[in-house]
């Protein structure tokens, strides 16, 4: 299995090639931004745990929306039922990732999450220490010590109603409480442990505030403080 990012491919040029014929699944979305209307016609697929955005009802194609704690359930369970022989083990690992290892307290995974991750887990013979695994994950997406400052720029960006915005990681005081871009914390801000609550984290804007609301700002999650 091979690896491609988006701007590695010219999407235009094979839709514009009439000897063949493009065919385009949609993951993890299921709206077109402008530039990629040229594409309407070719979607045959959609995989989705988002909510349903009615403005886009996808006529005669093949829609897989529901909501679960991370999209790569769907398109796991999607592999499990049409090619079983391509299924592989890791992708239990976004699961992890988007669930935060199933916390109770981060409320987002489902019983689906859980039946699919175990199947994906036995399908590879797996005994893995998932809290080992999604620590060793999170540990490798924080560290930002080899990222330029391109890198850095493009990160976390999103581009909304064709705005981009660059999520930075910066150095916060908060009275005589530091948080160092590259290390630990002195003393800690509450984000773990709860003492800073949900509605306490805003954002200017958010697509969908389960999964991507500003309560997910916390790098991981531990039992709620009381």
């Amino acid at each position: 299995m091979i690896a491609l990012c988006r701007d590695q491919i010219d999407l235009k040029a094979l839709k514009e090639n009439t000897k063949i014929k493009l065919e385009t699944v949609l993951v993890d979305h299921h709206n077109l931004s402008d530039e990629d209307m040229y594409l309407m016609d070719s979607v045959v697929k959609i995989i989705d745990h988002r909510p349903r955005d009615e403005r886009w009802s996808w006529p005669g194609g093949e829609i897989h929306l529901e909501s679960v704690g991370s999209c790569a359930t769907l398109v796991a369970r999607n592999l499990f039922d049409k090619h079983p022989h391509m299924i592989d083990s890791q992708i239990s690992s976004p699961i992890l990732i988007d669930t935060c290892n199933f916390a109770k307290e981060a409320n987002r995974a489902t019983i689906v999450d859980v039946e699919v991750t175990n199947a994906l887990e036995k399908a590879g013979s797996l005994s893995l220490d998932r809290d080992k695994v999604f620590n060793e994950i999170v540990e490798a997406k924080s560290d930002i010590s080899r990222l330029t400052t391109d890198d850095l720029l493009i990160r976390d960006l999103k581009v909304t109603s064709g705005i981009p915005i660059v999520g930075l990681p910066m150095l916060v005081k908060i009275t005589r409480v530091v948080f160092q871009l590259v290390g630990q914390c002195i003393f800690p801000l509450g984000m773990e442990e709860g003492k800073i609550p949900d509605d306490a984290i805003t954002a200017s804007s958010s697509y969908e505030t389960k999964s991507v609301g500003p309560q997910n700002a916390r790098f991981t999650l531990l039992p709620t403080v009381k």
